[in-house]
């Protein structure tokens, strides 16, 4: 992804586009034409034509209610499988595009980038871009799309009076463009992810503030919830020193809350690692002056023993702790 964030030193055009009710409008054809196209097996391409063919839809004003309707374009909103359907037309579509004129890297050329039906067309002047544009224009009307010429803008990385026109109508040139839902923005974004993160963390206090509840258990819920949710589009971050401290940061005090280590305790992070996050959370519990077992805070050291109360599944074995931690080792200070 650095090597995608350092295109703008060599792009001299670049389109970021959109279509218009791109779910809805999709012919059914295209996605079935698709489909076969990847070689999905027959049978399930036909169970989907049954579901689509027999498809119905009626409009409901008050107590009015319209004749039912056939529905003969757009995939099935809320269907688990619809995002794949889509996809595979709109692969079809650049196929047939045969879009040619990217940027080069380390030896491929990178024509576009897509998500969904948020597209970011990549060439290295504006005329190509116009071109590609038109090309991309013309194969997505086939098959029932149309491109969203008032959020369509396009920008360079140096000053002149280009201009880019798609069917007659020109196509502003921006500065700054948000896309996937963000501006360029890290700070900010990076900002919200945390305020996210904590959200997510308040939702699930029951579960990380309860002493009995398993470590690893924590770590799971830890890893997939707060995590993913923090770290969300970060391939589009370009992180500084500062912003990487402040995520650091907030790991860390979310890390003490569920251990329940303050400040005080003078426990070292030196050995916090992003990457293996949890990995840590056994070696600061564990006892080097007892029987090496790892504890939570249900659990009580006396005389180098370790008892934990009656029914108390909180504590861990060694073996889980050299499994969570991958032999690395924090003590206490």
């Amino acid at each position: 992804m650095s090597k995608i964030r350092n295109l703008r030193d060599r792009l001299r055009g670049g389109e970021l586009e959109n279509y218009e009710k791109a779910f809805d409008s999709v012919e059914h054809f295209a996605i079935f034409d698709a489909l076969r196209k990847i070689n999905i097996n027959e049978n399930y391409i036909q169970i989907l034509e049954n579901i689509y063919k027999n498809a119905t839809a009626r409009i409901h004003i008050d107590n009015l209610r319209s004749e039912p309707f056939p529905i003969n374009r757009g995939v099935r909103q809320g269907d688990p499988i619809s995002p794949k359907l889509f996809a595979a037309a709109i692969e079809e579509i650049f196929k047939k595009s045969e879009l040619s004129n990217g940027i080069n890297i380390d030896g491929e050329i990178l024509t576009n980038l897509r998500f969904a039906d948020d597209v970011a067309l990549l060439t290295e002047s504006t005329s190509l871009m116009e071109e590609q544009l038109n090309t991309l224009n013309t194969k997505s009307k086939e098959v029932g799309l149309k491109m969203h010429k008032r959020r369509t803008k396009f920008m360079t990385n140096h000053e002149n009076d280009d201009t880019i026109q798609i069917e007659n109508a020109s196509i502003e040139k921006v500065q700054k463009y948000k896309y996937l839902g963000m501006k360029d923005l890290t700070k900010e974004e990076v900002d919200i992810r945390i305020r996210a993160g904590w959200s997510c963390f308040g939702r699930n206090r029951e579960i990380f503030l309860d002493k009995n509840m398993p470590l690893s258990l924590k770590k799971q819920v830890y890893d997939q919830c707060i995590l993913s949710t923090m770290t969300y589009g970060c391939q589009t971050w370009t992180l500084t020193k500062i912003i990487g401290n402040k995520l650091k940061v907030a790991q860390r005090a979310m890390e003490r809350k569920i251990l329940g280590i303050k400040i005080k305790d003078k426990i070292p992070c030196k050995k916090y690692d992003n990457k293996h996050t949890s990995k840590m959370w056994c070696c600061l519990m564990k006892d080097k002056s007892g029987t090496g077992q790892v504890t939570l805070q249900g659990c009580r050291t006396t005389g180098g023993q370790k008892e934990p109360r009656s029914g108390n599944p909180g504590s861990a074995s060694d073996q889980e702790a050299d499994n969570l931690c991958d032999g690395a080792t924090v003590s206490r200070k």
